[in-house]
């Protein structure tokens, strides 16, 4: 079963590279993609979409978070969830052909 992390570094205004070692702010998870970061002046939120629960009636899609500060330091123990939306199965399409 393939994981997959999402890790950030900061950058100076001058963009200098302030971490040598990325900052893990979600790590593995089952299928976390589309990353995307801002900043309120104070904290830096980063979001990202996370697939979770594959059931055989239905995919759980989560938009999940953290804040991290200024400083680096990632201060939500765990991500929290923003949004859950229940997708509906893939669909599995046959096709046959006759003579």
């Amino acid at each position: 079963r393939n994981t997959f992390s999402i890790k950030g570094a900061r950058l100076s205004s001058q963009g200098v590279l302030l971490d040598s070692v990325p900052i893990d702010i979600s790590v593995n998870t089952v299928r976390a993609r589309h990353p995307s970061i801002a900043f309120d002046g104070t904290n830096y939120l980063a979001v990202w979409e996370d697939y979770r629960s594959y059931q055989p009636d239905s995919i759980n899609k989560y938009i999940r978070g953290r804040r991290v500060s200024i400083n680096g330091i990632v201060l939500d123990s765990i991500p929290f969830d923003f949004v859950k939306i229940k997708l509906p199965p893939p669909r599995l399409l046959t096709v046959l052909k006759g003579n």
